[in-house]
């Protein structure tokens, strides 16, 4: 699965090559460690994509060149889970899990048996 970004100004022109810098690029140099010829892909978040190819990578930003750009339509299906809150961080793990896995609402749920609290 390719890494994903989220950008304000998605590139759609194939062929093209774009700056891709910000606070996402620098953790794509600088955690993620990519270097020349990696794919991955970037989003506006509003369905349109467009698949890249890193160029150069610079200090805090990274030069791509824009493979292929497409649309997808939203799922006809919403998925909602009820998530009981966990005692600790967990709660931070079963959010990103529960996203990862493509839910489109988490509904935090204090039971009479949970052992984790919620914030007043």
């Amino acid at each position: 699965m390719l890494t994903l970004f989220f950008v304000d100004d998605l590139p759609t022109s194939t062929g093209a090559i774009y700056e891709f810098d910000g606070d996402d690029a620098h953790h794509a140099v600088r955690v993620l460690r990519m270097t020349a010829g990696e794919v991955f892909m970037l989003s506006d978040g509003e369905g349109a994509w467009s698949e890249v190819k890193v160029f150069a990578v610079k200090k805090k930003s990274l030069e791509v060149q824009v493979l292929s750009t497409g649309f997808q339509e939203p799922l006809r299906t919403s998925i909602t889970v009820v998530q009981a809150i966990p005692k600790g961080d967990r709660a931070k793990e079963a959010i990103e899990l529960l996203t990862e896995a493509g839910v489109d609402t988490i509904i935090p749920w204090t039971s009479s048996r949970s052992i984790g609290k919620g914030s007043d």
